[in-house]
């Protein structure tokens, strides 16, 4: 297996671990200081999509959108059972 792979099955274990815990979609947040425009240099004034970004991400990782668990299709594909 790839260092990539690993790295990715890591990641969802991890995720489905956070997820049986009580972690959902919604305590994906980043600190307000986060989301605050910068004053100056190349992205001044760009306010990011939170919401947006997060649900490419999610399409991504290929985790629900509704639950933040990843689909069991992905678990299946990492051989995580």
């Amino acid at each position: 297996k790839t260092l990539l792979r690993v790295g990715e099955r890591i990641h969802n274990v991890k995720r489905l671990i956070s997820c049986n815990l009580g972690i959902t979609r919604k305590d994906d947040k980043i600190p307000e200081i986060l989301r605050k425009p910068l004053p100056n240099g190349k992205t001044a004034g760009v306010r990011i999509n939170i919401e947006k970004n997060l649900k490419k991400y999610y399409k991504e990782r290929e985790w629900d959108w509704e639950t933040g668990a990843p689909m069991q299709s992905k678990l299946e594909e990492l051989g995580i059972s």
